[in-house]
């Protein structure tokens, strides 16, 4: 939504995510503040994640 924003790919590596995360899990998600692009799936991968970790429980 901002003229010149770094990409996912961009931040992944900026932040040296594969050097620094490795064994653990990450996502950096693309979105759109404006129109809201990108923010469920973030948020869906984020809750996925915390199930799985067993910290959510969804019954």
């Amino acid at each position: 939504d901002v003229p010149g924003a770094v990409s996912v790919e961009e931040m992944t590596e900026l932040l040296s995510l594969h050097k620094l995360c490795c064994g653990r899990s990450w996502h950096i998600q693309g979105c759109d503040a404006r129109s809201g692009m990108g923010l469920h799936e973030g948020l869906d991968w984020l809750s996925r994640q915390l199930v799985a970790a067993g910290v959510l429980d969804v019954a």
